[in-house]
């Protein structure tokens, strides 16, 4: 028997499906330039959205998290949606100084009183995960001390199991689910939440952002203490400043906004196209303006990894879009993505151009680059395209950065920053690429081509040669086949099962039984009806399914 938290999660998430069930992605079969800010056929106005965003807020800290990393979805969920969970607030009531006392002592194995010299009781920071304490080391260095919720753990892994069984419910019962491949989805979520659990990887990866941003004389970003620090503390150097959200016109004369501006964006370039790392959630409360007027990035818990093949492709993607090449623009997106079975190539390209140019035709305003690369992506998402989580991460932190430099600058355009910046990191990929190692590694690859090539080259003639050649082919949408099969197979069986039937009606015929119908022998005449009204039906699914799934 089901047991009730188990009970009472299962109801929550259903009714929460329910909401979410206004929602049904909208796919362009017209060729037609058409764009839409709505990526729904339902509309859903900001009152609706912000209903399903406070319920989310009621269901706990797993579902704060969904709706956050949901919010990065702009090519599933319509930007009135995404504007609402982007405000989704994570900010929980405060667990009490006796659990932070005894997860603190438990993880490092050292008394409170004797590993720091002091250790405020109250947070300055609570979210659904952690909450973060100002201490201070015993040499005096100031810290901020990052403590895990007790038991969070086994009940976010609860939720996400919870997730995963309706998600997968609604894969299989829903042309939304499997539409938008919701099991995918939270796959994806889980493996976000996974690694923000454990504060090792957050303390490798602000090390790791730390080397690469050294360049940026104006960027700081907290030093983790190893020594104090394990899954479920982190201990960091404490960055005095305040958020960039509390800036007002008069503080903004204290500093070079305009500067500060151009060297976050810089910086956010060079971490996507050069070292392949980057900070996957920079909005403006994550960023904190210091004392000494310098840029600090904060709550690094959310990092995204590229490879060398997507920042080219990304180089030109950019580039195709500050030029207004709508498509350029979406051949490069295209080599990013995957097509579904239904992708629409005519309206794709159709729409990509309507759309840059709407956003080129606002003359002297600037540029939303954010923004027009997340209705890109919605754009997409419509026409076919199956989007990698990487780039609709990306989208989401290019629109936190619109939104950045405006603060720190209203008259920055990320247009031009992109387009002074693109020159020198082109420079620095040229320079690491012709670099030793880089050279080195041409090289034995080279030697690689050339020392195996007749090897393989004599294999494949072989096979040729012994008619043994063949070729697999990687199906779009292995599901859509396999419905087809599965279909062509149950028609196929019942037509056998008729034809059964009225074989072994026709040898009965010529069978003497007491049992009559109109004359005849009364099974016979019974096969005869069944193999006929199971004909009948099987004629009129065919028609009436078919003709419903062309229209689909």
């Amino acid at each position: 028997m089901m047991a009730w938290p188990d009970l009472k999660r299962y109801s929550d998430l259903i009714g929460l499906f329910l909401q979410f069930g206004w929602l049904e992605t909208r796919k362009s079969k017209s060729a037609e330039p058409v764009f839409s800010d709505d990526a729904l056929v339902t509309p859903i106005n900001a009152a609706q959205a912000d209903k399903i965003t406070q319920r989310l807020e009621q269901l706990g800290p797993c579902y704060i998290k969904l709706g956050q990393f949901l919010s990065s979805r702009s090519d599933i969920l319509p930007r009135v949606m995404v504007t609402s969970l982007s405000r989704l607030q994570d900010r929980v009531q405060p667990f009490a100084f006796d659990h932070v006392r005894r997860i603190v002592e438990g993880e490092l194995g050292v008394r409170l009183s004797r590993g720091f010299a002091e250790f405020e009781s109250e947070p300055f920071a609570s979210a659904s995960l952690s909450q973060v304490h100002r201490a201070a080391l015993p040499g005096g260095r100031r810290v901020a001390v990052k403590v895990q919720r007790p038991d969070i753990q086994s009940g976010i892994y609860k939720d996400i199991e919870t997730l995963q069984k309706v998600a997968a419910i609604v894969d299989r019962t829903t042309r939304v689910g499997r539409r938008l491949r919701t099991r995918q989805i939270i796959e994806e979520f889980r493996k976000v939440v996974t690694r923000e659990l454990d504060f090792r990887i957050e303390a490798a990866q602000i090390t790791a952002l730390r080397e690469n941003l050294r360049r940026f004389d104006h960027i700081v970003l907290p030093e983790p203490v190893d020594a104090y620090s394990t899954g479920k503390v982190l201990t960091m150097s404490l960055i005095a400043g305040r958020k960039i959200t509390e800036i007002t016109p008069l503080s903004r004369t204290e500093f070079n906004g305009a500067q500060l501006a151009d060297e976050v964006f810089g910086a956010y370039l060079h971490q996507v196209l050069i070292d392949g790392l980057f900070h996957a959630d920079p909005h403006p409360g994550n960023i904190l303006i210091t004392d000494d007027h310098k840029i600090a990035m904060v709550d690094l818990g959310m990092v995204s990894a590229l490879t060398p093949d997507v920042q080219n492709k990304l180089i030109k993607f950019l580039n195709a879009l500050n030029e207004g090449n709508g498509h350029q623009a979406g051949t490069q997106l295209l080599d990013l993505s995957t097509r579904a079975y239904d992708f629409n190539e005519k309206a794709y390209f159709n729409q990509m151009t309507v759309l840059i140019g709407k956003y080129q035709g606002f003359g002297s305003k600037p540029l939303e680059i954010g923004r027009m690369v997340m209705d890109i992506l919605q754009i997409s998402a419509q026409c076919g395209i199956i989007l990698p989580t990487e780039l609709t991460l990306l989208g989401k932190t290019m629109l936190n950065l619109d939104q950045v430099g405006r603060t720190l600058n209203p008259d920055f355009d990320p247009a031009v920053a992109i387009r002074n910046h693109i020159r020198k990191i082109l420079r620095r990929k040229m320079r690491r690429e012709s670099s030793l190692n880089g050279l080195l590694n041409t090289m034995f690859e080279a030697r690689e081509l050339v020392t195996m090539t007749p090897q393989r080259l004599n294999a494949f003639l072989e096979k040729l040669a012994d008619n043994n050649l063949s070729l697999r082919l990687d199906v779009l949408d292995e599901k859509y086949l396999m419905t087809g099969f599965q279909k062509i197979a149950n028609r196929l069986t019942t037509g056998l099962i008729l034809a059964a039937l009225i074989i072994g009606a026709a040898f009965m015929m010529n069978v003497r039984t007491a049992f009559t119908l109109m004359g005849y022998p009364g099974l016979a005449v019974i096969f005869f009806f069944l193999a006929g009204l199971g004909g009948l039906v099987l004629i009129l699914t065919i028609l009436f399914q078919d003709e419903a799934s062309r229209r689909k």
